[in-house]
């Protein structure tokens, strides 16, 4: 049961952070890329290296 948990919070970071790099303009599909090989250990690096969201006025 923890793999499945484990599995599910990984494809929902996963999705999370394709959008999320996607907004700001960044390479969507190489960072979910990270986050899907890494099992959520690269989604603190994403947290610290992406882009401030840019508003249109």
């Amino acid at each position: 049961m923890p793999f499945v948990f484990i599995f599910v919070v990984s494809i929902v970071a996963t999705y999370w952070t394709f959008k999320d790099a996607k907004s700001r303009g960044m390479n969507a599909q190489g960072w979910a890329l990270v986050i899907l090989l890494t099992s959520m250990l690269g989604l603190p690096i994403y947290l610290v290296v992406r882009r401030p969201k840019t508003t249109s006025a």
